[in-house]
């Protein structure tokens, strides 16, 4: 070894890494390595990587994104339907509403 080279030493599941995005592979870890390592793995996940969780080479487990954007998407939209049903404001309606219960 050359003196004054740092090697990084990376975890065990680092190897198993893959490209991010629709096409890419699993990451596979062990339990243990799990455990010590979960909020590595979380950030994985966060960005997009699916993590599976193996007892020995059988896997038990695997952490992926929630994605809530369609129960988001959801809300909104009934929330613009119940907006719809309504008669429109008026400015001098928005106006008494913000002063409403003030003491002057």
């Amino acid at each position: 070894m050359t003196k004054g080279v740092a090697v990084p030493i990376l975890p065990r599941f680092a190897l198993f890494s893959g490209p991010i995005g629709p096409a890419a592979m699993p990451i596979t870890v062990k339990i243990g390595d799990a455990k010590t390592h979960l909020s590595e793995l979380l950030a994985k996940v966060e960005a997009g990587e699916e993590v599976i969780i193996a007892r020995g080479n059988a896997p038990i487990a695997k952490l992926t994104r929630i994605d809530d954007s369609a129960r988001r998407r959801a809300a909104i939209d009934a929330l613009k339907a119940e907006r719809a049903r309504g008669k429109p404001v008026t400015l001098a309606e928005l106006l008494a509403w913000r002063h409403e219960g003030h003491r002057y």
